[in-house]
C-alpha cells in the first residue's frame, strides 16, 4: 500500500499556495435575471505549465425562470486586473462545461476552476479584489 500512495503522488503535479483561513471571499454578478455566485476557495500552481488555478463553488440561478443549462465558459475571474484564460470544472473524470446542466430545481452549483496560464500573473494572493464578469462578445449563456 506504501508503494501505491508514493506512485500516487508522482502523479500529481498541483501544489496548493493558500487556502482561506476565515471565510473565503465570495463574489457575484446578476446577468440577464442570472444570479452568478463563486466562493473563491485555494489557489493551486500546476508544476509543469506553471499556471495558476484559482478554485471555486460555483452558483448560478434565476428567481423567475427554471435554468435548463449554462455555459460555464462564458464566464471570467480577474484578479488584480488580470483576466483568466479559462474555467473547467473541478473533477477528476472530464466534464463539459457547456452545456452544463442545471438540477432539477433549475440551480447549478458545481466546483471549478479557473485557469491564468503561466508568466500571465506574477501574485495571485489578492482574492478579495477579484472579479466575476461574463465575456465580451458571449452568447446564449443561459439556457431556459
Amino acid at each position: 500500500m506504501k508503494f501505491v500512495r508514493s506512485s500516487l503522488l508522482g502523479f500529481m503535479p498541483v501544489i496548493m499556495l493558500a487556502c482561506a483561513a476565515s471565510g473565503s471571499p465570495a463574489i457575484s454578478l446578476v446577468k440577464e435575471g442570472v444570479q452568478v455566485s463563486a466562493k473563491l476557495g485555494k489557489i493551486s500552481i500546476n508544476n509543469a505549465t506553471q499556471a495558476h488555478f484559482v478554485h471555486a463553488e460555483l452558483t448560478i440561478y434565476n428567481k423567475s425562470k427554471k435554468l435548463k443549462s449554462a455555459n460555464l465558459n462564458c464566464l471570467a475571474l480577474t484578479v488584480g486586473g488580470v483576466v483568466s484564460d479559462e474555467i473547467d470544472v473541478d473533477s477528476i473524470a472530464s466534464v463539459l462545461s457547456d452545456p452544463y446542466p442545471a438540477d432539477a430545481n433549475g440551480q447549478i452549483k458545481v466546483p471549478v476552476y479557473w485557469v491564468f496560464s503561466a508568466g500571465k500573473v506574477r501574485d495571485i494572493q489578492g482574492l478579495p479584489d477579484a472579479k466575476l464578469s461574463v465575456k465580451s462578445g458571449a452568447a446564449s449563456c443561459f439556457r431556459y
